[in-house]
């Protein structure tokens, strides 16, 4: 049994944290709730960068793309605690956890000196929206199969060592932290299968068969 102080509440780093003491027996009280929405910038369009700086950039790639670079997709994913609230002691936790994925920073580019028709940006720019459509979605899909995999870690963490609040936002920061990793990592898959035969024909494709 950990002694909690009743209705106690903490801010940290503008996060709402509250611990508090349930003195009935837990029974069907006993919860742990974890709640992952996803929050995304809006896209933006940049014409900054040459051909050239795009090669220069794609040969430090550790893998080459699978067409010639026009552009690119990039975006930063990280996460926001919105609170954090445990009530009730070790033995029985009711917790909650409300938590946002955030995608910023999120920006198409396209090569200023590309040549050709009208047609040729716009099949590269649908392209690299393609592969922002494909991370969105991979964002989304990964937020709604988080709170299955943070819950039980979560609700485990508490009963065996619920700790200070400081601790337990610690311990959440770390879940987090390898969660996005993994997503980012789980990215580059995802932008591969973007990358189809029928859609890197499109990119060099005549006018009149785009």
């Amino acid at each position: 049994m950990i002694n909690l102080i009743k209705a106690a509440t903490i801010v940290v780093a503008g996060v709402f944290v509250a611990f508090g003491a349930i003195a009935a027996p837990c029974g069907a009280l006993s919860k742990t709730s974890v709640e992952v929405d996803v929050r995304e910038a809006r896209i933006t369009i940049v014409r900054d960068i040459t051909l050239s700086d795009l090669r220069v950039m794609s040969a430090r790639l550790p893998q080459q793309p699978a067409h010639a670079v026009l552009g690119f997709y990039a975006g930063t994913v990280g996460y926001a605690i919105r609170s954090i609230e445990v009530r009730d002691a070790r033995s029985c936790p009711n917790f909650q956890l409300d938590a946002d994925l955030v995608a910023v920073d999120r920006r198409i580019a396209v090569a200023n000196d590309l040549a050709g028709p009208p047609c040729r940006l716009r099949a590269a720019m649908e392209h690299y929206r393609h592969h922002a459509a494909a991370a969105s979605l991979a964002l989304h899909r990964f937020a709604s199969n988080l709170p299955a995999t943070l819950g039980p870690e979560i609700e485990q963490h508490i009963r065996s060592q619920l700790g200070t609040p400081e601790e337990l936002r610690q311990y959440i920061d770390t879940l987090l932290d390898g969660a996005v990793d993994h997503f980012m990592t789980s990215l580059t898959q995802v932008q591969k299968g973007v990358d189809t035969e029928s859609e890197i024909r499109r990119l060099s494709a005549p006018c009149d068969e785009i």
